[in-house]
C-alpha cells in the first residue's frame, strides 16, 4: 500500500509570536499518506519494473527520494498499516492479524497526533480489512470505510473498492479541506484475486497483476494532481503495506512466510526540502515514517515508538546507524494451529525465528535461497536477541498498563497460545509453517471455490468444499466458518451453529463469527441469545458499522422496532451514507407506514449504491403511495 504524506506541520500561535515582519513565516505542510496494498518494489518503473505501469510513482520518485531497501513488519493488511501509522511494532501496538485484534489503547496514531497540532484529517480505506472497528479511524475527522454488506455471505477479501472510486472521494474531500490537512488514501486494487479493469488489463494481456497497480497508480495520479492544485508545500509519502509472493519459497500471495517478496516495499517521499532524484540504499523501515512526519512538521512525537526519523538520511547524512527491522506472522498459528514466525533483519543479514532456523545474507543472496543457520549460528543469536527483546518489552508495556488482564485481551492471548486453554489441533500442531506452504497453497485454491459456489447459490457444492476442507484443516476457524455459513444458506441452522460455535472456539476474537452465529440463532427465533451473540461482536469490535447493521436486522426479526431503528442509526453514524442502513431504515419507515420518509432513505441508499436492486424495488413500490407531484 503506498503513502502519500502532504502538508503536515502547524505554526502554533505561541511559536509564531513576535518574529519580526520582514522574516517569511513558512506555513505548515500538508500531509498526503497513499498506501497501495500488495505492491512489491520490483513491479515499481523506479525498482526496476515496468515504466509503464506506474507512471505517477516514477514521476513522484524524480522529485523526491526513494528508498531503496524499505521493510513491513508484517505480510498483512491491518497489522502493517498499524505499525505505519503508530510507529509501533506488531507486538506493541497489539492489531496482530487482519481480524480478532484492535489497536492498543496506549497506542497513539499519526492523524491523532496531527489533529492534535490544527491539522484536518481524513481517510478513505478500500478494504473492509481497516474498518473502523480495528481502532485505525482514531485522530481521523472523516474515515471514509462504506462497502457493501448486503451480501448473504460476506468475505473480508470480497469487501474492497476500486482505486478510482477512492480517488474520486479523497479528491471530493480535499476541494473543501482546510489547511494544514492530513489525508490518508489506501488503494487495494493489486490485492488477489487479480481482477483489472478491462481498461487497464487490455493494456496488460496476461499481467492481470501488473494491471491492478496500473489501476492503482492512475488513482494515485488523480489525488497527487489534486493535492497539487490545492498546496504548494506538501510532504508526500508513498509505500505499500506488503509485497506478494509469486510462487517464492512455494509461497503465492502473502501473509504466511517472512521472506522478502511480501516483505520488501516501495517507499517514496516527495515535499518541501526534498533534494529530486534522491536514492537511499540503506535500510529504512515502516515504523520511521511517523517519526519521520513528526519531524518534518515540528511537532513532539509520542513516546514508545520503535522508529527513528528518516530526516538525516534524506539531508544526506552519511553517519547514521542502519536500525534493525523487526517483522512477524502469527497467520499460520491463528488461522491453523502451526508455527508463529519472527523476523529481524539488519541490511545484511535476516533471521527466521522457526522450528527450522534461517539466516540468509540478504546483500549476496537477495532471493533468499542459501540458509546459512549452520555455519553463522553467533549472528543468528545476536539477532535471535532482538525478536526476545521485541517481545518482552512490549510484553511488559501491557503488564504496566493492567490491560493484559482485561477479558477481552484474555480471550486474545489464548487465541495466541500464550495462556491456558489453547485448542489443541493435531498433528500440524506447531509445525513449521514452510514446511506445510504448499497444503496452503491448495486450502486457498480449494477456499476460493467454495465461497465462489456459495455466492453463486449453489450452496450443496459450497458445502461439499467445505466438508472437505474441515477434515484436512480441522484448526482453522474460517472453514468452520464457512461451513456454517452453507448450512445457514440452506435453513439448516442447527448445523450451522455447531460450525460457528467450532469457529468461536479456535478464534474467540472473531466479531463476525458472533455476527454469523447472531443471524442464524434468530433465524430459529431465539432472539435473546443472538442479541447475546450481537453483544460479544460489540465487545471484540465496538465501532463496526456491520455489527450495527447486524443488531438491528437481529431487532426487526424480533418485532422492536424502535431499537432496530436506532441500531440502524448507529450504524449510519459510524459510517454515513451506508446504503444497507439507509435500505433498513426505509423498510422500517415503510412498514410504519410513512411512504415519503420510506423514499427519502431509499433514495439515499441508491445515491450510494446505484447497484442496489432492492432499494430501487422499493422506492419504485413507495413512489406508487406517494401523492402524484403537482406540475407534472
Amino acid at each position: 500500500m503506498l503513502f502519500i504524506t502532504v502538508q503536515v506541520a502547524a505554526c502554533l500561535l505561541s511559536s509564531c509570536a513576535g518574529r519580526p515582519a520582514d522574516r517569511p513565516v513558512t506555513p505548515p505542510p500538508d500531509v498526503l499518506l497513499v498506501t497501495i496494498d500488495t505492491l512489491r518494489a520490483d513491479r515499481v518503473g523506479v525498482y526496476g519494473g515496468l515504466p509503464a505501469t506506474t507512471p505517477n510513482l516514477d514521476s513522484l520518485a524524480r522529485r523526491g527520494v526513494t528508498f531503496m531497501d524499505a521493510t513491513a513488519h508484517a505480510p498483512l493488511t491491518a497489522p502493517s498499516h498499524a505499525s505505519i501509522l503508530t510507529g509501533q511494532y506488531p507486538p506493541r501496538h497489539e492489531l496482530r492479524d487482519n481480524g480478532g485484534f484492535v489497536l492498543s489503547p496506549r497506542s497513539r496514531t499519526l492523524a491523532e497526533m496531527l489533529r492534535a497540532n490544527g491539522y484536518q484529517t481524513a481517510a478513505f480505506v478500500a478494504s473492509y480489512v481497516l474498518n473502523r472497528g480495528t481502532g485505525l479511524n482514531r485522530g481521523f475527522e472523516t474515515y471514509g470505510d462504506r462497502f457493501d454488506v448486503t451480501a448473504p455471505h460476506l468475505s473480508l477479501p470480497s469487501l474492497q473498492r476500486r482505486g478510482p472510486e477512492i480517488a474520486r472521494d479523497a479528491v471530493k474531500w480535499l476541494a473543501a479541506a482546510r489547511r494544514p490537512f492530513f489525508l490518508w488514501m489506501h488503494v487495494y486494487d493489486p490485492h488477489a484475486p487479480y481482477d483489472p479493469p478491462p481498461a487497464f488489463g487490455s493494456r496488460f494481456p496476461g499481467k492481470p497483476y501488473e494491471a491492478e497497480i496500473a489501476t492503482s497508480d492512475w488513482a494515485v495520479g488523480e489525488v497527487l494532481r489534486a493535492v497539487g492544485q490545492k498546496s504548494q508545500n506538501a510532504l508526500v509519502i508513498v509505500t505499500a503495506d506488503h509485497g506478494e509472493s509469486l510462487g517464492e519459497h512455494g509461497e503465492m500471495e502473502h501473509g504466511i512466510l517472512l521472506y522478502d517478496a511480501t516483505l520488501h516495499v516501495p517507499l517514496i517521499m516527495a515535499g518541501p526540502m526534498i533534494r529530486a532524484g534522491q536514492r537511499v540504499q540503506q535500510q529504512v523501515r515502516h515504523v520511521d515514517i511517523l517519526p519521520t512526519v513528526a519531524d518534518w512538521v515540528r511537532v513532539q512525537v509520542p513516546p514508545g515508538l520503535d522508529g527513528t526519523s528518516l530526516k538525516p538520511l534524506i539531508e544526506g547524512r552519511t553517519d547514521v546507524l542502519t536500525q534493525p527491522s523487526y517483522s512477524e506472522s502469527l497467520f499460520g498459528q491463528l488461522h491453523f494451529g502451526w508455527s508463529d514466525l519472527h523476523a529481524v533483519r539488519d541490511g545484511q543479514w535476516k533471521f527466521v525465528q522457526a522450528p527450522a532456523a534461517e539466516l540468509y545474507d540478504v546483500r549476496a543472496d537477495p532471493a533468499e535461497r542459501s540458509n546459512l543457520f549452520d555455519g553463522r549460528r553467533d549472528t543468528a543469536a545476536k539477532l535471535e536477541r532482538i525478536i526476545h527483546d521485541v517481545n518482552v518489552a512490549s510484553a511488559k508495556d501491557r503488564v504496566a498498563s493492567g490491560t493484559a488482564v482485561d477479558s477481552v485481551t484474555t480471550e486474545r492471548l489464548k487465541s495466541l497460545g500464550y495462556v491456558s486453554g489453547r485448542v489443541e489441533l493435531g498433528p500440524a500442531a506447531g509445525a513449521d509453517p514452510k514446511t506445510q506452504i504448499a497444503r496452503y497453497v491448495d486450502y486457498v485454491e480449494q477456499f476460493t471455490r467454495g465461497v465462489d459456489a456459495l455466492q453463486a447459490g449453489r450452496e450443496r457444492e459450497a458445502e461439499r468444499v467445505f466438508e472437505r476442507l474441515v477434515r484436512m484443516f480441522p484448526g482453522s476457524y474460517e472453514v468452520h466458518q464457512y461451513l456454517g455459513r452453507t448450512r445457514a444458506a440452506r435453513g439448516a441452522h442447527d448445523d450451522a451453529l455447531r460450525e460457528f460455535e467450532a469457529a468461536r472456539r479456535l478464534s474467540p476474537g472473531s466479531a463476525l463469527v458472533a455476527f454469523d452465529a447472531a443471524k442464524s440463532l434468530a433465524a430459529k427465533r431465539d432472539f435473546a441469545t443472538a442479541l447475546a451473540r450481537v453483544t460479544e461482536g460489540l465487545t471484540l469490535e465496538p465501532d463496526t458499522f456491520y455489527g450495527y447493521v447486524t443488531k438491528g436486522q437481529v431487532l426487526r426479526a424480533a418485532g422492536q422496532r424502535p431499537e432496530a431503528q436506532a441500531a440502524f442509526e448507529k450504524a449510519l453514524a459510524l459510517s454515513p451514507g451506508l446504503a444497507i442502513a439507509e435500505y433498513e431504515l426505509g423498510a422500517l419507515a415503510e412498514g410504519a407506514g410513512d411512504a415519503a420518509a420510506a423514499a427519502a432513505h431509499y433514495q439515499r441508499a441508491l445515491a450510494s449504491d446505484a447497484g442496489m436492486v432492492e432499494s430501487r424495488a422499493a422506492l419504485s413500490r413507495v413512489e406508487r403511495q406517494l401523492p402524484a407531484r403537482s406540475g407534472r
